[in-house]
């Protein structure tokens, strides 16, 4: 199995790795809905896919994921980050934070672990704006 889950902390952490196909994608998802029915207030997460080294998943794949995402009701809001190690990973990551609409999970997605892990220890469930730096030119 391509990842592994770890909810012995504070934030709940999948960490992805390997091949992952789209039906990794459908097992995960079944595993963070038995996880999340235990909690009474669902945690925080963070998903790390930097360990995988093959995407063998497409378009079709991630659209299930947010559609069986969205059936559920969670008892809270939650904050979901999801840290990519490369532009396919980021662009799949992208992808379903587009795709999903659920109105209790605040998805973002990072190339900075340490990033993710700042927004999700801020309070509340405000989705992630970057810091934008801009500069003025004068002539």
């Amino acid at each position: 199995m391509p990842f592994a889950i770890d909810s012995s902390q504070a934030v709940i952490r999948f960490t992805l790795s390997g091949t992952l196909t789209n039906q990794d994608l459908q097992e995960l998802g079944s595993e963070a809905e038995r996880l999340d029915r235990s909690f009474a207030v669902v945690p925080h997460r963070l998903t790390d896919c930097r360990p995988i080294t093959r995407l063998e998943i497409n378009f079709g794949g991630v659209l299930a994921l947010a559609r069986e995402r969205l059936k559920l009701e969670f008892p809270n809001t939650f904050k979901s980050a999801i840290v990519a190690g490369d532009v396919v990973q980021y662009g799949f990551a992208r992808m379903f934070e587009t795709l999903n609409d659920h109105p209790q999970i605040v998805i973002a997605v990072f190339s900075d672990e340490a990033e993710a892990m700042r927004w999700l220890s801020e309070p509340g469930t405000e989705p992630f704006r970057p810091q934008m730096a801009f500069r003025t030119t004068t002539n």
